[in-house]
C-alpha cells in the first residue's frame, strides 16, 4: 500500500464506521486491507473482506466481521 492512498485515519483518527459504504477499502490492525462487503450501521461492526495481508494478497473469498476499533483508516481504490 502506498501511505499517500490513505484518506484519513491510520491509527491517529477515529473512522466513523456507521458511515462506511460498501465497497470502500479500509486498513485494518494487523496491516490487513479489505474492502466493505456489508454494513448494519450499528456503529460497532462490519462485514469485510480481505484484500491483502502481511503475507500478500489473499487468494479467494475471506468474510470476516471487523469491529470498530480494529478499523484503522480509509483507504483510497
Amino acid at each position: 500500500m502506498n501511505p499517500n492512498d490513505t484518506r484519513f485515519g491510520g491509527g491517529d483518527e477515529l473512522v466513523a464506521i456507521q458511515e462506511l459504504e460498501a465497497g470502500e477499502r479500509v486498513r485494518l490492525r494487523g496491516g490487513i486491507l479489505a474492502e466493505v462487503t456489508e454494513n448494519p450501521r450499528d456503529g460497532m461492526w462490519i462485514v469485510v473482506r480481505y484484500l491483502e495481508t502481511p503475507e500478500g494478497p489473499v487468494a479467494g473469498e475471506r468474510i470476516e466481521m471487523a469491529g470498530a476499533d480494529d478499523v484503522l483508516a480509509r483507504v483510497e481504490k
